[in-house]
């Protein structure tokens, strides 16, 4: 499957007239999703099985992402939105975020 994956790619670029221009360019290496992230890896079924964009009806309600989203503005909901489906892995990183999420408790900013 990789293989034909990669052909479709060669194909398209091939398509647009820029095969050439990268292949000759030879800056290639393998990417690691699990190790060039900082986040957890869910794919759509742990996604789908967990709640947290949909419910078990493929309706909002009920969900995760739907009792959590108290998000103003549009760019707030699409971070949140984000943050929620690639949750952090770096422990340290979890407790910035928890940190920061406790000063703007205390400072009734929430």
């Amino acid at each position: 499957i990789l293989l034909w994956a990669l052909g479709g790619c060669l194909g398209y670029l091939d398509k647009l007239k820029i095969l050439d221009t990268i292949i000759t360019q030879k800056n290639f290496r393998y990417f690691d999703v699990l190790r060039q992230n900082d986040s957890l890896v869910l794919d759509g079924q742990s996604i789908s099985n967990l709640n947290i964009l949909e419910n078990d009806q493929g309706k909002p309600e009920g969900s995760l992402l739907h009792f959590m989203d108290h998000c103003v503005t549009p760019f707030g909901k699409r971070m949140f939105r984000e943050w929620i489906c690639h949750p952090l892995r770096n422990i340290d990183e979890i407790n910035a975020r928890l940190d920061a999420v406790e000063e703007l408790i205390q400072h009734s900013i929430l």
